[in-house]
């Protein structure tokens, strides 16, 4: 009898949830970063500007120009909310 793929899946989340109790997110964030260096290594940093400007096309292409006016005006509106940070004298 031959599994099907849902079954898989249901095993693999399953497994997750329990290394992730186990092992907690820190765990998970360090394989990501770790992953992330050696793909910068063995591909290059070119590789991830190029992932980059392919999503920036993809975005633009899904949302529009605006979308990008839009979220910049955002950044603008989060630093003028931040509290300026005290310096000690």
């Amino acid at each position: 009898m031959q599994k099907d793929k849902a079954y898989y899946a249901a095993i693999g989340r399953k497994g997750g949830r329990a290394a992730s109790q186990k092992r907690g997110p820190e765990f998970y964030a360090q394989i990501g970063r770790k992953g992330g260096l050696s793909t910068k290594h063995k591909l290059g940093e070119e590789h991830f500007a190029t992932l980059g400007r392919e999503g920036g096309k993809t975005t633009k292409e899904r949302y529009g120009h605006e979308h990008f006016v839009h979220i910049g005006g955002l950044n603008g509106k989060a630093k003028e909310r931040q509290p300026e940070e005290e310096t000690e004298s």
